[in-house]
């Protein structure tokens, strides 16, 4: 049987050297390279190579002391994931860069954001920083090599799946307080789990009481992902007041319960969204709500702003239509592609990926004077 490989590109030789040489202590067989090309050669030609570490941005080495004088080589990183992966399913990524960290200038948001967008590219399951590396190089690396033993093992496949939770965000005091009751003082997030496990009744019902009321007490609600292997937590755009929002949260509280995770029509509280015209009586003469939401200027019949009408009859299921607009935004945050992220089954929709509910501590906003 063929050894697994790694393939390491990056345009810096320090790094290059860096990597080979605790992947050598690993006794790990490896690929090395300056030239983006040539990684794309070697990714779609030698079938060893299972797992890759790639920087992404490249200059043509060697790199002048000013970087911003420097040749970008035609591809960078993410394109040398994007050409590989085309070719290749079966290679993991694992993007080792400071990118998000000179993007960003100091903007924590902003580098959020950009490790987000590195790590939800099609076959990279984490992003580690250089600068981590430099601080505590031991530990960043013992990572790196537990992420490849852990994810090439038959048995553990499942952990470089995406999963969604819906995240609870409590002021510090209470989440200390959590902490300490459940024994995690050094925990950034809990799972939910957790705490019914501080209870002494651990029953259906007192599990029931423990996620309404922390339901409630959260100052905060949003949906997160889990990226495969990864240490950290992406957020998404699904707002907390959104039809998306209630489905996951439904279906992550039936998760947390032991019970069968699906959803059903009769479970899905519809609101339609509020027009700003609510003073037409619709059962009166369907004509008069034509003549009213649409304007007829110019030979053109159009909707009057801030008008949305709801029809009476629908031949579609409002569930449907709302599982349809979630399967978009969860492809969206890479969680995988629209048409196997739910199965259908007599009116009821079963999610094909994990989910759970996990609690974690907010930074008090700022007043401005």
């Amino acid at each position: 049987m063929t050894q697994t490989s790694i393939l390491i590109l990056d345009d810096d030789e320090k790094w290059l050297a860096l990597h080979e040489r605790r992947l050598t202590q690993a006794d790990l067989s490896y690929f090395a390279t300056q030239e983006a090309g040539k990684a794309i050669d070697w990714g779609k030609s030698k079938e060893a190579i299972k797992f890759a570490l790639i920087d992404e941005i490249l200059y043509v080495p060697p790199i002048p002391l000013n970087e911003e004088e420097g040749e970008l080589q035609r591809w960078q990183g993410s394109g040398v994931i994007r050409e590989i992966t085309n070719l290749r399913s079966d290679i993991q990524f694992i993007v080792v860069t400071s990118a998000p960290q000179k993007r960003s200038d100091g903007d924590n948001l902003l580098f959020s954001k950009e490790t987000a967008k590195l790590r939800r590219q099609r076959g990279v399951i984490d992003v580690v920083h250089k600068h981590n590396i430099d601080m505590d190089p031991d530990a960043e690396y013992e990572w790196i090599l537990e992420l490849i033993e852990r994810s090439s093992s038959p048995s553990t496949s499942d952990n470089i799946k995406p999963r969604v939770l819906v995240g609870l965000g409590f002021d510090k005091e209470t989440f200390a307080a959590m902490q300490e009751q459940t024994g995690r003082k050094k925990s950034s997030r809990l799972p939910l789990s957790v705490m019914f496990k501080s209870y002494e009744v651990y029953d259906v019902s007192g599990k029931i009481k423990t996620i309404g009321n922390l339901l409630q007490r959260a100052t905060e609600k949003r949906i997160f992902i889990e990226a495969p292997g990864s240490k950290k937590l992406d957020r998404t755009r699904i707002s907390s007041t959104s039809q998306s929002f209630q489905i996951l949260e439904f279906l992550a509280t039936r998760s947390e319960l032991g019970k069968d995770i699906l959803i059903r029509e009769k479970d899905y509280d519809y609101q339609p969204r509020q027009s700003s015209h609510d003073d037409i009586d619709t059962s009166v003469d369907p004509h008069s709500i034509q003549d009213f939401a649409f304007d007829y200027g110019e030979g053109k019949k159009q909707l009057r702003s801030g008008v949305q009408i709801e029809s009476r009859k629908r031949s579609t299921s409002r569930l449907k239509t709302a599982i349809h607009r979630l399967k978009k935004s969860l492809a969206t945050a890479n969680v995988g592609a629209p048409k196997t992220l739910f199965t259908a089954e007599h009116g009821a929709y079963r999610p094909s990926f994990e989910i759970g509910i996990i609690l974690y501590p907010i930074k008090a906003k700022s007043r401005r004077s």
